[in-house]
């Protein structure tokens, strides 16, 4: 049995983890005759100790459309958040690029900027947020300054004849180079700087590149392509150092990686395979690769084909290609889905390799989703959909760290 006093407090900070806007839920300075401080010092080593988010049942809270503002006229083919995680981008083929504040109640609309020429199909705030990056079916693309809302146009590579830069990602924040990573249609990644908008060097791989990601520490970038192979490349060599057949895949459609080497890759079947940091390291440090990622020499001379790393998960949910992945910031949720049937979203418990069995349910309004983006404290999902919306979840776990 519990007094009165403890099941005040219980309460309390119950409502408090789910909804931790709720001022007046909060203990007093005194902590309900409790000795309040030791209360709330307890609670914070509680919630530290319960940093991972438990499996099995997943607590969202539905909030305002983060785009309530202004909806997109087409379908929204890219969100992002801020590394601040209080401004949002959302993008599509209207040709417009705009901003809101995300605050879960208004999330007043910033600024929006029109593209006369470019229906944009991917953007990302680059340069630790000062910028966005922007592109599309176009030989070309944007940078664009948050803070004064200048676009600035920057043509495709002199040397190259590819029409569409419409496919690119950045390194993270903070990475000691940054630098985009554009996917073109032979199968090459050309690197270009950030920093000078330069071409920096040109990565290779057989066949054609679908998807790419670098690692959370910006030195390596995996690559997806046509034949059902992930590459992966030292980027302070720019040496291919793995080579690996992705179990069970023809053709690649979606690649993301996590903090700690883990890296999930999706397939036209709508296969999603989960891999720890071994299958992107490469087989041995006697191995060496050529610049099309094929291994040629192993210690003794021996030559040595693509390796087939055993995946930790295969996920088999969605029916339809894989083509969205997207980890959280702690790499402990993984959301993925297929543009190519209706509401197909899950999201995965990586720790424990299994899926949230309590959401989406049958009333959640995700449609036909295109894009997911987490905060970078995970604290907030948000969904970009087919009808011009981006649907704004809490995540309650993280809403209390």
């Amino acid at each position: 049995t519990i007094d009165g006093a403890d099941l005040q407090r219980r309460l309390r900070e119950r409502h408090v983890r789910l909804h931790p806007r709720t001022d007046w839920a909060a203990l007093p300075a005194d902590g309900g005759g409790r000795g309040g401080e030791g209360v709330v010092v307890e609670a914070q080593e509680e919630r530290r100790r319960e940093s991972t988010i438990p499996s099995g049942r997943l607590e969202l809270i539905r909030l305002k459309d983060a785009n309530q503002a202004e909806p997109n006229k087409a379908v929204v083919q890219a969100v992002d958040f801020h590394p601040s995680g209080s401004i949002m981008l959302t993008a599509g083929f209207d040709k417009r690029v705009r901003c809101f504040q995300v605050d879960g109640a208004r999330n007043p609309k910033l600024f929006s900027v029109f593209f006369e020429d470019t229906p944009v199909r991917s953007a990302m705030f680059v340069d630790d947020g000062s910028k966005i990056v922007a592109s599309g079916r176009r030989p070309f693309y944007y940078s664009l300054d948050v803070a004064t809302q200048q676009a600035t146009k920057f043509p495709g590579l002199m040397y190259s004849k590819e029409r569409s830069m419409e496919s690119f990602c950045t390194t993270p924040p903070g990475a000691e180079h940054p630098m985009l990573a554009f996917l073109a249609n032979d199968g090459t990644i050309p690197l270009v700087s950030l920093r000078s908008h330069m071409w920096v060097a040109d990565l290779k791989l057989t066949g054609s590149v679908r998807a790419a990601a670098f690692s959370a520490d910006g030195r390596q970038l995996l690559a997806h392509g046509g034949g059902g192979e992930v590459y992966t490349w030292d980027l302070r060599t720019r040496r291919c150092v793995s080579r690996a057949v992705d179990r069970g895949c023809l053709v690649g459609t979606a690649l993301a990686t996590a903090p700690g080497g883990l890296f999930a890759t999706g397939s036209d079947s709508g296969v999603v395979n989960l891999y720890g940091s071994a299958a992107a390291s490469g087989p041995s440090k006697h191995t060496t690769f050529d610049d099309a990622g094929r291994a040629a020499v192993q210690r003794g001379g021996a030559p040595l084909g693509p390796q087939s790393p055993a995946p930790v998960k295969e996920f088999l949910n969605l029916t339809t290609k894989a083509d969205v992945l997207r980890f959280n910031g702690d790499g402990h949720v993984l959301a993925m889905g297929s543009t190519m049937k209706r509401n197909a979203l899950r999201l995965v418990h990586v720790p424990s390799r299994t899926v949230f069995a309590n959401w989406p349910t049958s009333k959640s309004p995700l449609h036909y989703v295109h894009s997911v983006a987490f905060s970078p404290a995970s604290d907030l999902l948000a969904i970009g959909n087919a009808r011009g919306r981006v649907l704004l979840y809490k995540l309650s776990h993280y809403s209390t760290q």
